[in-house]
């Protein structure tokens, strides 16, 4: 092969290479702006009487709450409010919860509040596809850490 058909194998391999980069990094491009707004999802419990609701919100100024709330029927019986920031690096998103809010049904007292500092959704990284966000992250039950998948909806 002579010297002039080696450069041209190799500029046609090298863009060949570089177009495969592109496009796969193409997918990957989101921003925090991609994330702005409520979205929701919902867990019916095995008990076939509860559901779990879910509402995360993201707010332009990188703070974010994560609301879940529990359902009889269309009773509301408890919930669980967690405030703080987040910040996006291309694909994932670290979550730093600064407040937990708990309000119970069961306690006249009305909602709790506590100064907490968590991590949530550790090691989580995202993908938003049409109207759904993607969230995979490791959640740590009683046997070690699991990979977890959490879908939720674009309210607005």
């Amino acid at each position: 092969m002579s010297f002039q058909k080696k450069i041209i194998m190799k500029t046609i391999w090298l863009a060949f290479a570089l177009l495969i980069v592109l496009s796969s990094n193409r997918n990957v491009k989101q921003n925090k702006e991609d994330l702005s707004g409520e979205w929701i999802t919902r867990a019916d419990l095995s008990d076939g009487k509860h559901t779990l609701l879910y509402v995360l919100k993201f707010e332009d100024d990188n703070n974010f709450n994560w609301k879940i709330t529990s359902y009889e029927g269309t009773d509301s019986s408890f919930s669980y409010l967690y405030l703080g920031t987040f910040i996006v690096h291309k694909n994932n998103i670290s979550f730093r919860a600064k407040e937990q809010q708990t309000w119970d049904r069961s306690n006249s007292a009305g909602w709790q509040v506590k100064k907490i500092n968590q991590s949530l959704f550790n090691s989580c990284k995202y993908k938003i596809s049409g109207i759904n966000l993607q969230l995979d992250y490791i959640t740590y039950p009683g046997d070690g850490p699991s990979a977890t998948q959490s879908i939720y909806t674009r309210l607005r």
